[in-house]
């Protein structure tokens, strides 16, 4: 064998042996473990101490018999998140969750959107016994998803004459056997699901309970220019 076609061959032989130590990606799951709640974005409040916020990261939310409420306080992407405990609430505020794998948002526990605007990017399964919850004045973006819900969905459970609306974005489709709650003090648009532009269906199969005269499954009144 030549001195060239040694080089070769040992580079070769790097390379796989590089490949062998290396191997493929594998995913990284961060289990929530503060029993008295805190910031999604601090590390110690999971194990192991990193914050999911990025591709090949989920986060988990055990059923560990304790009730705690969990903040998002910045616009977070990731694998997946599944809420397993039935007492935890996942506060977004006005922040946005996108996911890079299917299986999107699944929740045992609540969900909640309070003030502002926020937007899910990815599937949601929200379980039975589950809660997602749009509290006043919010107005809520579901985006390029499949929503499945067994559980709860309020708008507007305060009553608040601020109200909510869910805002149906690229044509969704809400189903399963949970129930879609509409809610106001006698305000009909405080309640309402629309699409964002007019030009957009969404489809619903559910169960539909409203308290007072709440604004229809309806088009929005925005257009696409």
């Amino acid at each position: 064998m030549s001195g060239e076609m040694r080089s070769w061959a040992g580079r070769l032989l790097m390379v796989a042996a590089l490949a062998g130590l290396v191997g493929p990606a594998v995913a990284e799951t961060m289990l929530w473990n503060n029993p008295a709640g805190g910031s999604w974005h601090a590390a110690t409040n999971w194990d192991p101490e990193n914050v999911p916020n990025a591709g090949g990261e989920e986060a988990v939310i055990p059923d560990s018999g304790y009730a705690c409420a969990i903040d998002l306080g910045a616009n977070t992407s990731l694998d997946r998140v599944t809420i397993l405990n039935p007492d935890a609430t996942v506060n977004l505020a006005d922040h946005d969750f996108s996911f890079y794998q299917p299986e999107g948002l699944t929740n045992h526990g609540t969900v909640s959107i309070n003030p502002g605007s926020s937007q899910i990017t990815g599937n949601i399964n929200n379980q039975a016994g589950g809660v997602f919850q749009l509290l006043d004045g919010t107005v809520f973006y579901p985006a390029n998803c499949m929503w499945h819900n067994d559980g709860r969905i309020i708008v507007n459970p305060q009553l608040d004459p601020a109200g909510g609306v869910i805002l149906f974005y690229n044509g969704q489709e809400l189903n399963g056997s949970g129930e879609l709650i509409l809610q106001t003090d006698g305000i009909g648009s405080a309640a309402n699901i629309e699409t964002y532009y007019t030009t957009e269906e969404e489809r619903y199969t559910g169960r539909w309970s409203t308290t007072g005269p709440c604004g229809p499954i309806a088009r929005a009144s925005r257009s696409t220019s």
